[in-house]
């Protein structure tokens, strides 16, 4: 009976613990996002291109420009680069670790002179792009999604493949995708079986392929867990980024 009332109490205490992370998110969080440039008078986009290492012709799919011309003041959307509000302690070694980049880069794309951090800062972080994914792989990434994720937006869908891919360029986890799908006790489909039992269609492959591309609305996540169905306590102990859908993403 002891034995019993304690897990209960335990049980209690966790989704104590997700209920307040929700209200938290629901009062105030800032979600992460891609970064956004504000065009200065005179400037290309060739010459952003260079600042933020991407190409010309990736700049104008990711916004959907028909042409090169640019405003003073207008915003311009940079993939494979997200938006990060500096919090309170973080340090750029930190960040450098967390995105997977180095403090060099960071310093260079925001044309930092110092590793001085201030807190309410935005900074622009460059999430080196995994390895290209055959059709095969493509395949099992939106099985994944599908499987995590089949009841969600396709904005949380999208979340979820940007959590994979993530992992296969952070120095925690390993390079390839088979790899991190298959990695033990990090995915639920896989030990419970439902991962070879869904059908991932259409929608899951556009949502696989916008991960691919570099959209990645939790702005560079590295878990995600539903609070009210996770069963790791080791999960709520994380920093919570933000919620989409049912999934809290964490990093």
């Amino acid at each position: 009976m002891l034995a019993k009332s304690i897990a209960r109490l335990s049980h209690l205490a966790i989704a104590a613990v997700a209920f307040l992370a929700l209200l938290f998110i629901v009062a105030g969080q800032v979600e992460a996002a891609s970064f956004r440039h504000t065009v200065a008078p005179g400037q290309t986009l060739e010459h952003i291109g260079r600042r933020f290492r991407v190409t010309v012709g990736d700049l104008l799919r990711y916004n959907r420009m028909s042409g090169s011309q640019l405003l003073a003041g207008q915003s311009i959307g940079i993939p494979g680069v997200a938006a990060h509000l500096v919090q309170p302690g973080e340090t750029m070694s930190g960040l450098a670790r967390r995105y997977g980049t180095t403090a060099e880069l960071i310093r260079r794309m925001n044309q930092l002179g110092t590793d001085r951090l201030q807190a309410g800062q935005t900074l622009a972080i460059f999430r080196s792009p995994p390895p290209p994914l055959s059709l095969p792989d493509l395949r099992l990434l939106a099985r994944m999604i599908w499987a995590e994720a089949e009841g969600e937006s396709h904005r949380g869908r999208v979340a979820v493949g940007a959590v994979i891919l993530n992992r296969m360029v952070h120095p925690l986890f390993p390079r390839t995708l088979q790899e991190v799908l298959f990695q033990p006790r990090q995915f639920q489909p896989v030990g419970d079986g439902r991962f070879w039992q869904v059908l991932a269609g259409e929608e899951a492959l556009r949502a696989a392929r916008d991960a691919v591309a570099g959209l990645d609305p939790t702005g560079g996540a590295l878990y995600f867990y539903n609070p009210y169905r996770s069963t790791s306590r080791w999960i709520f102990t994380r920093p919570v980024l933000m919620r989409i859908g049912d999934h809290l993403f964490t990093y």
